[in-house]
């Protein structure tokens, strides 16, 4: 989490409200003007019982995943990693429509899976893959993706 002074001081952010008690946790809530949609956002961030939470809403519709990007560099560095959470079923809570949270506990590091698992970001990825996956399944997928990227035009690095 950034620290407080810096959130403070962030021009974009209006506050509404504020609380902290002496263990350093706290309620702040506000809102800010999103710079590229020039909408309304309103937030209320909280730290406490080892969570940093942020939720963020609209009036009309749910904030768009740029926007929820935008928010958490608001309040967290840029290498601190943060979650929006798919609950079980039975642990839903909706209390507004259209608000979305963001999560990141303080206490313990949060795991995070390997960039491979989402996608190639440059080549020694792939070279990673072709050295240590003898499917050959995953060796065509693989390059099929560089190829069909090529073709297309895109850059592959």
């Amino acid at each position: 989490m950034k620290d407080f002074k810096e959130i403070f001081e962030n021009r974009r952010l209006s506050f509404i409200e504020f609380s902290r008690n002496p263990d350093n946790e706290c309620v702040l809530g506000g809102f800010t003007i999103e710079p590229v949609t020039n909408k309304r956002l309103n937030f209320k961030f909280s730290r406490s019982n080892g969570w940093e939470h942020l939720s963020v809403s609209t009036p009309n519709k749910c904030p768009s995943w740029e926007q929820m990007c935008f928010m958490k560099e608001q309040f967290w560095k840029d290498d601190e990693a943060c979650v929006e959470y798919h609950p079980k079923k039975e642990d839903y809570v909706n209390n507004h429509n259209y608000c979305l949270h963001i999560w990141r506990p303080y206490e313990v590091e949060l795991p995070t899976p390997p960039s491979i698992m989402v996608g190639i970001k440059n080549m020694d990825d792939v070279q990673y893959l072709l050295d240590n996956f003898d499917k050959l399944t995953i060796k065509n997928v693989i390059e099929d993706e560089f190829y069909i990227a090529r073709k297309q035009g895109k850059a592959v690095h």
